[in-house]
């Protein structure tokens, strides 16, 4: 087996064996992705799909703001796909 098929192997063996629904307010760790190895608070779960959540500063991008005194940039957070997640206990 390769490294990326034990990764694979012991993150589901995570989620099936924990069972977890995550849901708003909930602590999470950030598993796959830039943000890998952060720990958050899960803010908004998108509910057109549920597999979609927002997790407050995890995923930020820069956005323009425009208006008629000058443009500016805001900080925002992007959804990240609830399986690059795990559910922590405090």
């Amino acid at each position: 087996m390769s490294k990326l098929d034990l990764s694979i192997e012991k993150k589901s063996i995570l989620n099936k064996s924990l069972n977890l629904k995550i849901k708003v307010g909930d602590r999470v760790k950030i598993i796959a992705g830039n943000d890998r190895g952060k720990t958050s608070e899960v803010i908004k779960i998108l509910k057109k799909t549920g597999y979609y959540g927002i997790v407050r500063g995890i995923n930020m991008v820069k956005k323009v703001q425009r208006s008629q005194a000058g443009s500016s940039f805001v900080h925002i957070e992007k959804p990240i796909h609830l399986s690059n997640v795990i559910k922590i206990n405090n």
